[in-house]
């Protein structure tokens, strides 16, 4: 015979499995839940940076048209300016920026030959500077030669 002690230790016992085996469970479940939010995480992740990606495309590609428009809106100015220079164009609404760019070339023009002379005056002053420095080298060793002479 078993004793009421021994009975209710193996009735805990019984009782303890079955809960053991819910928290089993229970972990075994919310673990799957967890990596089935992980893999959509995962997922929904991985469109988002290839739509980024696709995005960073797109835009470089905006760029680049920009870029070649600019280009061919510059190659386009350069041909008009020769064109209007050779008087094989005449248009009224050209006629104030033709005149305009005519005006910056002239200041560019002078500034340039502003830029010239003082490269000129700057040079002849330092090549001064140099004779100046050479002659008082020189002066003090024909001083003592003189003075030797004597």
């Amino acid at each position: 015979m078993t004793s009421d002690s021994e009975e209710s230790t193996n009735s805990e016992n019984a009782n303890e499995t079955p809960d053991l085996q819910a928290e089993m469970d229970a972990f075994i479940e919310g673990a799957a839940g967890l990596f089935g939010n992980l893999k959509e995480i995962f997922l929904k992740s991985k469109d988002e940076v290839a739509r980024g990606a696709q995005l960073g495309k797109v835009r470089i590609d905006v760029f680049q048209l920009r870029k070649d428009r600019e280009h061919f809106m510059q190659r386009l100015g350069e041909e008009t300016y020769e064109l209007l220079q050779r008087e094989e164009l005449a248009h009224a609404d050209l006629e104030k920026p033709y005149a305009k760019v005519l005006e910056l070339d002239e200041r560019i023009v002078a500034v340039e030959a502003e830029i010239e002379a003082l490269v000129e005056e700057q040079q002849a002053a330092s090549e001064a500077a140099n004779e100046g420095d050479a002659e008082a080298e020189g002066g003090g060793t024909d001083s003592g030669e003189a003075v030797e002479d004597a």
